[in-house]
């Protein structure tokens, strides 16, 4: 699977189990990077495109939660100074409450899983564990699918370079039959 397939899952599933209006994900463009990107969202009941979001690091609650590694239930997000309203403007929603957690894969965070406006009462600490869970297993498989990509990635250049040298061995070959005929 790939990383968008993964992610996708995810966002639904979240969202059938703890009866949310939404959720996304939020993954470092790269292991250095300062910009969270969002990779996935899903929202009343369907998937939609990510259409460009990007924070930096330390912006918005998801940039928070990814900055310091810590899951954080907001029961009003518009009471919150972490909060950045930017992805509800661009995606025309309104938060009013969230769950982030962190996603993390061999002691590193990659990227965070927000869970946004409760259908049914607050975000509680059993919604917090259910995510965590859920977070945990799924930042390994995205890190699982990241490394199987540059595997493929790898594997196709050294493919080109192989198909080089056997072309250039072949042409030397020729080039040292020619003088001996």
């Amino acid at each position: 699977q790939d990383v968008q397939e993964i992610t996708g899952h995810l966002v639904r599933a979240i969202c059938e189990f703890t009866d949310t209006e939404g959720s996304s994900v939020w993954l470092w463009d790269t292991p250095t990077s300062e910009r969270l990107a969002c990779v996935a969202i899903y929202s009343d009941g369907k998937r939609l495109p990510p259409s460009q979001l990007s924070l930096s690091a330390g912006q918005g609650i998801a940039g928070w939660v990814a900055q310091n590694g810590e899951s954080v239930i907001v029961a009003d997000a518009h009471e919150d100074t972490r909060f950045s309203p930017s992805s509800d403007s661009q995606l025309q929603f309104q938060t009013r409450s969230l769950l982030a957690i962190p996603l993390r894969a061999q002691d590193t965070i990659i990227g965070v899983l927000e869970l946004v406006n409760k259908r049914k009462g607050t975000f509680d600490q059993s919604d917090q564990m259910l995510a965590e869970t859920l977070a945990s297993s799924a930042a390994i498989a995205v890190q699982n699918a990241r490394l199987l990509n540059q595997a493929r990635e790898r594997s196709a250049e050294l493919q080109v370079r192989n198909e080089e040298l056997d072309a250039f061995a072949h042409t030397v070959a020729h080039d040292l039959k020619t003088p001996l005929s």
